[in-house]
């Protein structure tokens, strides 16, 4: 371990960091300016609250850190380099200055899973498309490395940080996955996602070191979960109505135009005679029609 970032931090020297995590970052920070984007991958084996995130804001802090040194930039690392929705990644990323580091931290991604994750995947995809030339590093955090298309998996991302647990679940370790061994794990682990399938190339270990302001940080996590939560509702209750609207209608049609037996449609909907009315009622009500 090494201390890193101590000018921005005299009061604690710094922070420590793995002194091979540090190196080969400092490799994407010298390569970045012959117009190169780098996506670093995050993962936590499928788990919850391993520190994904943790290690994500040090290792974006840091790069923020060195690439201001190296290039002579006033980017900063706040904060507002947190994209938690898809749609706020490719607004950020068409107007954060060149070499800036973003977090991309999907909001519910560890609670919902593949749905989430298939939101996840095409936000990079339209980030890459829209935002490839800015020369950006993106920060992918993401609960399952293996849920990922090949195309970002083992094409467009340069390293993966796996993070997982040490004993007694306390946090703090993570594999450090290169482009041939990340490749190589994707392609024998992903069917049984078996992250045993192949060797990283090192082990580390990081800190709770807090490189921003954590509160801040929750409250827009929080934030961005609860607005997902309420528009899925809102979704559903849109099916809801679309669904009951159509069954209204069909009601309506089967007796009043068709003139069918209210009994017989009763039946087949497993239904009492009085819901069948109520649905031919609440349509004629909708639609101006009188009985």
């Amino acid at each position: 371990m090494v201390k890193v970032c101590q000018e921005e931090f005299p009061e604690t020297d710094g922070f420590y960091m793995d002194g091979l995590l540090k190196n080969n970052l400092d490799i994407l920070v010298d390569s970045i300016k012959d117009d190169f984007d780098f996506i670093i991958l995050i993962s936590g084996r499928g788990m919850v609250r391993v520190g994904k995130s943790q290690i994500g804001k040090q290792v974006s802090y840091y790069i923020n850190s060195e690439v201001r040194k190296k290039y002579k930039v006033d980017n900063t690392f706040t904060t507002d380099n947190f994209a938690f929705r898809g749609k706020d990644l490719i607004e950020k990323g068409k107007v954060f200055p060149k070499f800036s580091v973003l977090d991309f931290d999907e909001a519910g991604a560890d609670l919902v899973g593949r749905k989430i994750m298939q939101q996840t995947t095409q936000a990079v995809l339209d980030y890459i498309r829209e935002c490839g030339q800015q020369n950006h590093f993106l920060i992918l955090i993401l609960p399952e490395f293996f849920d990922l298309p090949k195309g970002i998996a083992l094409t467009r991302s340069v390293c993966l940080i796996d993070v997982d647990f040490r004993e007694r679940f306390n946090r703090g370790l993570f594999r450090f996955y290169g482009r041939k061994a990340k490749k190589l794990l994707y392609l024998y682990g992903k069917k049984n996602l078996d992250y045993g399938a192949y060797k990283p190339d090192f082990f580390g270990t990081f800190t709770d070191f807090e490189p921003i302001d954590g509160k801040k940080y929750k409250e827009m996590k929080y934030a961005a979960l609860t607005g997902r939560k309420l528009e899925e509702v809102n979704r559903i209750n849109l099916r809801e109505l679309k669904a009951n609207s159509h069954r209204n209608e069909v009601a309506y049609w089967a007796i009043d135009i068709k003139k069918g037996c209210q009994r017989d449609l009763a039946r087949f909907c497993n239904v009492e005679e009085s819901a069948v009315d109520s649905w031919r009622e609440q349509y004629r009500r909708n639609n101006g029609i009188k009985a």
